[in-house]
């Protein structure tokens, strides 16, 4: 690893400061010390300050030196390594690690069971009790239980229409470089601004009120200061201070903007620049950001939105129901409470790293305590080819609106109504494919007059 360590502080950067690294050496080097076992065991150590584990000098077992005779023996030829050179071009997947997502969670079991207390009255004795119960039975995501894709990959699964029950895990696809807590709350100018957070010192008695209004300044003092009290704030939904560069890169296809559109004007007569009609917000992006340790119950998002988060500091674990079948699916939207935690999986996310959950994916959220506050980007999608899952996951929560974070809003009809003027547009245009096909087209009308009748 020290051989490691010096090669790429040597070769970072060249006198102008591109990157100038010799891509065989460093395979090689990935090859000869596992570095991806080395961030496993980083994990595993511990290592969960905000930010992501540092290549450091580690232990050398026996093999472990660079022999510079073997680096020659071993380069690549000269195909092997054009070819290597294509695929590190077009962001990798990234790594499954559940050894080390096992590692996260065990320390975050560890946390919750110092502090939960009998008989607790907050709302954040609950979210304990309940992650707790989650974790202690959940298992780390295989391979096989998630999608693990490069942003190549899955910005082509997402065109082909076709609709994926598991969450998706991409690495580098965030356009705008990660950004840090410090550079995010630096750039909110005025510290009376108001922001919702959720309170998990509220009484249970008082779940309603769970959110409420704080100034910005406050969020400053708890999170750069030091000053946080008590329980663990969760910043919902901050305004971002960018319009470009958050969306993921494998989310820039036609099917994924329906959303963008349905934020026109219902008319739709003019195609001119407006302001968004009462009863809209801005959904398509927003920051996220959390004290160490907040905790976020099993929930789907409103408005049957599929939602993308990506990490810019520090370490968020994600869980999710796993593949449930429909008679699982009815049990959730009854009584949440009801699923077995041990069909939940989780995975670590960590900077750089992005999550996109399909319409109504039942996930939870958790943090270390003492891992260092996060911050995410994230944002909702809509696809044009998934108009039917949009509506099932509205459906369940009509029927039972404590499944998700938000009410429907009086946005919700004009959604709906708005893409019933595309689709039969399309069915007259013969383009119903880029729907979903006929037959996906007729169903949405019909779950569109039940979701209306109700």
């Amino acid at each position: 690893m020290a051989e490691l360590v010096a090669y790429l502080a040597s070769n970072s950067a060249d006198a102008s400061g591109t990157a100038s690294l010799d891509l065989r050496k460093l395979k090689y080097l990935e090859t000869k010390l596992g570095v991806e076992a080395y961030l496993s065991q980083a994990f595993r150590r511990q290592d969960y300050g905000q930010q992501p584990p540092q290549l450091m000098e580690a232990e050398q077992g026996e093999g472990m030196e660079l022999d510079e005779d073997e680096y020659e023996e071993s380069e690549f030829e000269e195909d092997e390594y054009e070819e290597s050179e294509e695929v590190l071009d077009e962001s990798p997947a990234p790594i499954n690690d559940p050894e080390g997502n096992l590692a996260f969670a065990s320390a975050v079991i560890k946390a919750l069971r110092s502090r939960i207390k009998s008989r607790g009255t907050k709302f954040g004795d609950r979210q304990n009790e309940r992650i707790l119960e989650l974790l202690e039975e959940a298992s780390p995501a295989e391979d096989d239980e998630a999608l693990f894709l490069s942003g190549l990959e899955a910005s082509d699964m997402l065109s082909t229409g076709s609709f994926h029950k598991s969450p998706i895990f991409t690495e580098g696809q965030q356009p705008l470089s990660l950004q840090s807590i410090e550079q995010f709350l630096g750039e909110c100018y005025d510290d009376e601004t108001k922001v919702f957070i959720q309170d998990p010192s509220v009484k249970l008695s008082e779940a309603d009120h769970l959110t409420r209004e704080v100034a910005i300044g406050q969020v400053k003092k708890r999170l750069l200061e030091g000053k946080s009290k008590g329980r663990p704030w969760n910043c919902l939904e901050l305004a971002t201070h960018v319009e470009d560069g958050l969306r993921p890169k494998f989310l820039s296809g036609e099917d994924s903007r329906l959303l963008t559109k349905l934020k026109h004007e219902q008319a739709g007569d003019y195609a001119g620049r407006r302001s968004y009609p009462p009863g809209y917000k801005e959904v398509e992006k927003w920051a996220l950001l959390a004290e160490a340790g907040a905790l976020t119950e099993p929930r789907q998002d409103s408005h049957g939105f599929s939602t993308y988060i990506t990490v810019n500091e520090g370490y968020v674990g994600f869980g999710w129901l796993c593949m449930p079948s429909d008679e699982e699916r009815n049990a959730w939207v009854k009584e949440p409470s009801d699923i077995p935690s041990h069909r939940y999986r989780y995975v670590v996310l960590r900077p750089g790293q992005t999550v996109y959950t399909p319409a109504g994916l039942v996930h939870f959220v958790f943090r270390l305590p003492d891992g260092g506050h996060t911050l995410a980007f994230g944002g909702h999608v809509l696809r044009c080819s998934t108009i039917v899952q949009w509506v099932k996951a509205m459906l369940e929560e009509k029927a039972n609106p404590s499944i998700t974070n938000e009410d429907l809003t009086s946005a919700a009809p004009g959604y709906l109504d708005r893409v019933e003027v595309f689709v039969k547009q399309a069915q007259k245009n013969g383009m119903e494919e880029k729907w979903g096909g006929a037959e996906a087209i007729k169903e949405f009308l019909r779950l569109k007059a039940e979701f209306l009748a109700g």
